[in-house]
C-alpha cells in the first residue's frame, strides 16, 4: 500500500528529476586554432607581383644594349661593339656598360671576359648611377624662388621688376632674416614673374661672373701687396 501511493505521488510530481552527477556534461571548451605560418602570413599579406619585384635582382640598361648578363646579383644589359684594337675594353659610363673587342676574339672569349669583371664593372656601374642621383638633386630649376650655392651660402632668386637696383641686372641683399631651415641672402633680379628659364639663368650667371671678377680683382691686389709686385 505504500509503495503504491509513493508510486501515485511520483507520477503527478512536476519536479524533474536531477540527472546523476556522473552523467552531467561539461562545458564545451573552444579549441585554440593555431596560428599561421609567418611565410604564409607573409604570402597572404604581399601579392605575388610586389613579392617578384622586391626579390627581383639590380638592373642596369644601356639605351643601346644589344647583349645581356647576370653578373652576381644585376642583370647588367651593355652594348657591345666590335673594332680594329688589340684587346677587350670595358667602359662604363653615364648612359651604362659598353664592350668593345677585336674582330677576330671569338664571342665565347668575350663572355668569359664579362664575367671575369662582374664585381668591378657592377661596383662602378651602382657610382655611375649615385653620381647621376647627385647631378639631378642638384640641378637648379631657374625660376623665382630658386637657391644657388655662393661663397658658403644659399641664395634665394627673387624676380623684382620694381627693384630700385644700384647694380645692372641684380643685386644682393645680405641683411635678410633667415627663417630656420632658409637660406638668409636673397638675390634680387630685375625680371618680370613670368621670365622665361633660360633668361632667370642668364641674368644669374651674369651677376656671378660680374662678381668672381671684382673678388678676383681684390685677391689679387691683396696678395699682389705683401709679395711686392704690386
Amino acid at each position: 500500500m505504500h509503495r503504491l501511493l509513493q508510486l501515485t505521488l511520483d507520477l503527478f510530481d512536476p519536479t524533474p528529476t536531477a540527472a546523476p552527477r556522473d552523467r552531467q556534461t561539461k562545458p564545451a571548451v573552444p579549441r585554440k586554432r593555431k596560428a599561421p605560418d609567418a611565410i604564409q602570413t607573409v604570402a597572404a599579406e604581399r601579392p605575388a607581383e610586389l613579392l617578384d619585384h622586391v626579390l627581383s635582382p639590380a638592373a642596369f640598361r644601356h639605351p643601346r644594349a644589344n647583349r645581356e648578363a647576370v653578373l652576381g646579383d644585376s642583370v647588367v644589359a651593355f652594348e657591345f661593339r666590335r673594332a680594329r684594337r688589340r684587346n677587350i675594353g670595358f667602359v662604363v659610363g653615364p648612359e651604362g656598360l659598353t664592350v668593345t673587342a677585336p674582330k677576330w676574339v671569338p664571342q665565347y672569349e668575350i663572355d668569359a671576359a664579362v664575367k671575369s669583371k662582374s664585381a668591378w664593372i657592377v661596383k662602378k656601374l651602382s657610382e655611375a648611377c649615385e653620381r647621376q642621383r647627385r647631378i639631378e638633386s642638384a640641378r637648379i630649376e631657374w625660376k623665382d624662388g630658386a637657391v644657388f650655392p655662393y661663397l658658403g651660402e644659399q641664395v634665394i632668386v627673387v624676380l623684382d621688376p620694381r627693384h630700385a637696383f644700384d647694380e645692372v641686372g641684380a643685386v644682393l641683399n645680405t641683411r635678410g632674416e633667415a627663417l630656420p631651415g632658409m637660406p638668409r641672402y636673397t638675390l634680387h633680379v630685375g625680371l618680370a614673374q613670368n621670365a622665361q628659364p633660360q633668361q632667370v639663368r642668364d641674368a644669374v650667371q651674369a651677376w656671378l661672373m660680374r662678381r668672381a671678377r671684382e673678388l678676383f680683382t681684390e685677391r689679387l691686389d691683396h696678395f699682389a701687396t705683401q709679395l711686392g709686385v704690386a
